[in-house]
């Protein structure tokens, strides 16, 4: 056990700048943006002035309309059922976690097909070879590490930043006298919403344990350029699928796979309508589909050709 946190420790500090940076990247981007919208919305002499024109019989008319207008009326919460303002603050915090979701679906990407490939090409493997350490246990700690233990740092930012955003509507509804602003952080789900993030990203490792372990594959494997390969390599079965029995299999199976199906989102229906967002139950009920639990094994079993190809590479050093 010592060594595993050991090796998870060494994963850490490897990447940690990594994590970090596009993490606190993007808490920056997103609470600047808020700040400038409360601005925005809390003027109060003028404010910020759009002009429109209009085209009609008599010639062209100029209407003002005052942006901080909009604004402040976006954030007016007072006629909203108490079901209607949860709906609502639910979808701009998903919105919100989406934002993170994707920026860190890339930084796993790349690290996991950094994590074997780099070792080869800088030759610190040579070092990490001469450690009483077995390739199960590095080959687990670069899994563990980016899919299940570095989102904790994710989730603790998307909390941070939905309670900034509270923050910030809560000024607003001071400043334009909008409602009561301990009503806007009693349907605000905080809470609810942490949990939720924990649990996604917890059964989202699951979900897609095939995609993560085919890039630890491929960092083992290739010498050079393993994006490439990593892209390229599925096409030879997809196109083969379809050209002799016309079916689409496999193709569909990648995409489920490369899909955030355990993160909270929104659903877009057939009608292109906004819907609910994904609850906790249905996060849950996943673990329950055969579609999950094969792509554990498929999964496992790209583990597996990783530790080989690990353990022969280093062999061959």
């Amino acid at each position: 056990m010592n060594r595993f946190t050991a090796l998870l420790k060494r994963e850490w500090l490897e990447a940690r700048f990594t994590y970090l940076a596009a993490t606190l990247g993007l808490v920056a981007l997103i609470s600047f943006s808020g700040a400038l919208a409360t601005f925005v919305a809390t003027l109060s002499e003028g404010g910020v002035v759009m002009v429109i024109e209009r085209m009609d019989d008599s010639g062209n008319v100029e209407r003002h309309e005052r942006i901080t207008d909009r604004v402040s009326s976006m954030a007016d919460f007072s006629s909203w059922t108490d079901r209607e303002l949860s709906q609502r603050l639910t979808k701009l915090r998903t919105a919100i976690a989406s934002g993170f979701h994707v920026v860190f679906f890339f930084v796993v990407v790349f690290i996991l097909l950094g994590c074997l490939f780099d070792e080869r090409r800088d030759r610190s493997v040579l070092f990490w070879k001469s450690m009483p350490v077995s390739d199960q246990l590095t080959i687990a700690s670069k899994l563990l590490m980016p899919v299940w233990l570095a989102p904790l740092i994710v989730i603790a930012a998307i909390t941070a930043t939905w309670i900034l955003g509270l923050l910030l509507l809560s000024a607003i509804t001071v400043a334009e006298d909008l409602g009561s602003v301990s009503r806007l952080w009693l349907q605000s789900g905080i809470l609810g919403g942490f949990f939720q993030e924990l649990i996604g990203y917890l059964i989202q490792g699951f979900w897609a344990l095939p995609l993560y372990s085919w890039l630890i594959l491929v960092s083992a494997i290739a010498n050079r350029l393993p994006l490439l390969w990593a892209v390229l390599v599925p096409l030879v079965p997809i196109i083969c699928e379809g050209i002799i029995f016309d079916t689409s299999h496999i193709g569909s199976f990648i995409m489920r796979h490369v899909e955030f199906a355990a993160l909270p989102r929104t659903i877009n229906t057939d009608d292109r309508q906004t819907q609910m967002v994904q609850s906790i139950g249905d996060q849950l009920s996943l673990l329950t589909t055969l579609d999950l639990w094969l792509g554990v094994i498929v999964g496992i079993a790209l583990l597996a050709g990783a530790v080989w190809c690990h353990r022969r590479n280093n062999e061959q050093l």
